[in-house]
């Protein structure tokens, strides 16, 4: 299994624009192990190694703009114990098409 594009450009724009050099350092290194799409968005399961430097500040995430998404979108990067542990990427109207063509993070 590997990341879409999409949630790849939204790791890697995290990972830029964190200032825990922790959250980069686990990006680099993460996989995804499981995804479910919800319909309007998805949840894609991190796997990070367990002996990796632990994220002690949240990173910003990116929103989202899409033609395919009238109304936008967003993410959110959960932790659990400091490792990186599931993508959550959403969006603001009735629904998050699995295959994004096009789109700007900011």
């Amino acid at each position: 299994m590997e990341f879409t594009p999409l949630e790849s450009a939204v790791l890697t724009w995290i990972a830029d624009h964190a200032d825990d050099p922790a959250v980069a350092k686990q990006l680099a290194v993460a996989r995804p192990i499981k995804r479910e799409f919800t319909g309007v968005g998805s949840f894609t399961a991190i796997e990070v190694p367990a002996d990796f430097p632990r994220v002690r500040v949240r990173p910003a995430e990116p929103v989202i703009e899409s033609p395919q998404l009238g109304e936008g979108g967003g993410s959110v990067l959960l932790f659990v114990e400091g490792l990186a542990q599931t993508l959550e990427l959403y969006s603001h109207g009735e629904s998050f098409p699995e295959q994004i063509q096009s789109w700007r993070l900011s």
